[in-house]
């Protein structure tokens, strides 16, 4: 494993012409270059990246302590399943009191009471800026196999540079060929890398 980069294990062997037209030869190993899962696709951003404060510009007097919700970076915290399920259970009660708050909010503008409309416009703004944020949050792919779970696509592609280069270390049995594969598809159902990509990692992976 370089020491430069631990995580670009050999992974991927791809032939490189010396000039346009040219024949590869299979046996000159002096043409090959070795790349990894991780240098060949394109990355998405990690689920950190959807703010680099996720409780950033929310009033937790109101949405801790008045709705007794839980922070995001709290969520985030969790793993995959609880934290899928809290936002699963958490966005319609949301969507029940922002109804109410309008509901509120109207009653307040018919009698003109405006110190009462500004401060329902204000929690009702805050509760709606905390539901987009926990939506954002349920955003975040992951791909499940067996009893793995990844967060982070990043995470999938690290996996399938470990079993690629289990497979290159002599690992030839399927269960390794049929996981690749599979992270390999899941990568592209999720539209995260190209069609010429899949193909050509694929053709990595024949035993």
């Amino acid at each position: 494993m370089s020491e430069t980069n631990p995580k670009n294990v050999l992974a991927i062997e791809e032939k490189v012409p010396q000039a346009k037209g040219d024949d590869v030869n299979e046996s000159n190993n002096s043409d090959k270059v070795l790349m990894s899962a991780a240098n060949l696709l394109p990355l998405p951003k990690s689920p950190s990246s959807i703010s680099l404060d996720p409780n950033k510009d929310l009033n937790f007097d109101i949405i801790e302590k008045q709705f007794k919700f839980e922070k995001p970076s709290h969520l985030l915290s969790l793993d995959i399943r609880s934290q899928n399920a809290k936002i699963d259970t958490t966005i319609p009660e949301i969507s029940t009191k922002l109804k109410s708050l309008n509901a509120h909010l109207t009653n307040a503008k018919k009698s003109q009471e405006q110190e009462k409309i500004d401060n329902l416009q204000y929690v009702y703004s805050q509760l709606k800026k905390y539901k987009s944020v926990l939506e954002d949050i349920r955003k975040i792919p992951f791909y499940e196999k067996g009893s793995g779970i990844f967060s982070d696509p990043n995470e999938m592609v690290e996996r399938l540079d470990l079993l690629i280069a289990s497979k290159n270390a002599g690992n030839d049995s399927t269960e390794i060929y049929n996981e690749c594969v599979e992270i390999l598809d899941k990568l592209f159902k999720m539209n995260l890398i190209k069609e010429s990509d899949h193909k050509r990692i694929f053709s990595k992976l024949a035993f």
